[in-house]
């Protein structure tokens, strides 16, 4: 339900809102960090080329979050089929990481983060 209507604007789906937001996500990855060397290839007493030793580092990791907080928007209706939304607002996000090092992510942009979070955004769609 929108707090204010604009005056312009004959719709119902158009005005300013303060709404809750709840969110929550599940991911797994697996991969390889790239080849690790170990020992270097070299060439023995006899001048036979030994191949270099190492490893390729696997991981596996999975990504348990979920959010929450309060927006604020504003959208507008052109020509009663065009729907443009812009908000802004914040929340909590918390986040189980399991098969890699937590402590690694410490910015808000990533789905390993736990802590405060912003929200800021746009929507654009068509009204049926």
């Amino acid at each position: 339900k929108y707090l204010i209507n604009f005056k312009k604007q004959k719709s119902i789906l158009s005005g300013i809102y303060v709404a809750p937001y709840i969110k929550s996500a599940y991911f797994r990855s697996e991969g390889e960090n790239g080849w690790h060397v170990q020992e270097n290839g070299y060439y023995d007493e006899n001048n036979l080329w030994i191949e270099e030793v190492g490893y390729y580092n696997s991981f596996s990791k999975e990504i348990k979050n979920i959010q929450g907080g309060l927006i604020m928007g504003a959208q507008l209706l052109f020509g009663d089929v065009i729907s443009l939304e812009v908000f802004l607002g914040g929340g909590i996000q918390y986040a189980e990481v399991e098969g890699f090092n937590p402590d690694y992510y410490n910015t808000s942009d990533m789905k390993e983060y736990t802590g405060v979070i912003p929200k800021i955004g746009f929507n654009i769609g068509a009204a049926f």
